[in-house]
């Protein structure tokens, strides 16, 4: 009879044992659902309707090409289309069918390089967090590296031509082209990494000066070309929603399937 009873206690214990564990479980998942709702809600809006209508919409892009009559950023089917960049619309906002991100502006402000920017090598460019960095070496050599590990996530492969044998400097064009180019000495500059398939719009020549393209280097590792959909303007913006174009494929540390690309 004891030794039932035994039985039973031990049983009632295991029960008490699993239920507990279940419930924790179960708060587990609750907690993170409640996360993912959060996420989701603080997202709202962003979606692919929104930048279409954007772009489709947006008078101060299309400036520039009001003089010839057409709007390029609008569709084949809508008056007034003129050809390219209608195609740029196509493949980064219609067939990416991705919602634009919100990007914290101070929070990047030390990573973010802006359209025009020209940088001299040796740099090196850090994500807010300090386990990224975009580095630029005496030799050309432009890559991306995982703090944590001194791993190399991804490689321009822009110091094979002419190594320590030239001296370097970066440009971020006004047409989205990123561009290193080596100086020797008495030769003209030479382009030994681009990205020559990349585009943002042109900026509105009656904005002030404002240019809506920008690199960041993320605290996901990614570094990613974006177009701003916000006018930074006056005063300063802190945050502004934009549109990703490309990317090296660096996020969570992972090594890119992509080397010698932005795309």
């Amino acid at each position: 009879m004891k030794s039932i009873f035994k039985i039973n206690l031990f049983m009632f214990a295991l029960f008490a044992i699993a239920t507990v564990i279940s419930c924790g479980k179960e708060k587990a998942e609750i907690g993170q659902e409640s996360e993912i709702e959060a996420s989701v809600k603080k997202n709202e809006g962003h979606d692919v309707t929104a930048l279409k209508a954007f772009y489709r919409n947006s008078q101060n892009l299309q400036t520039s090409s009001n003089s010839k009559g057409c709007y390029p950023l609008f569709e084949p089917q809508m008056p007034g289309y003129c050809g390219y960049p209608s195609k740029w619309f196509y493949d980064f906002v219609v067939k990416k069918n991705q919602p634009y991100e919100i990007i914290d502006l101070q929070h990047y402000k030390n990573s973010i390089l802006r359209l025009h920017a020209s940088i001299s090598f040796p740099f090196v460019i850090s994500s807010p967090n300090g386990r990224f960095s975009l580095v630029g070496q005496n030799d050309g050599n432009l890559y991306i590296k995982d703090n944590n590990n001194n791993k190399v996530l991804w490689d321009a492969g822009s110091y094979k031509k002419y190594g320590a044998g030239a001296t370097y400097k970066m440009s971020f064009h006004g047409d989205g082209n990123l561009v290193i180019y080596a100086k020797r000495i008495n030769m003209a500059d030479d382009t030994v990494f681009t990205t020559p398939n990349l585009y943002v719009p042109p900026t509105d020549q009656y904005s002030g000066g404002t240019y809506r393209a920008f690199y960041v280097l993320q605290d996901d590792g990614n570094f990613v070309l974006y177009y701003s959909l916000d006018d930074w303007g006056m005063p300063p913006l802190t945050s502004v929603g934009a549109q990703p174009i490309a990317e090296t494929r660096t996020w969570g540390g992972r090594i890119s399937n992509q080397w010698n690309q932005i795309k």
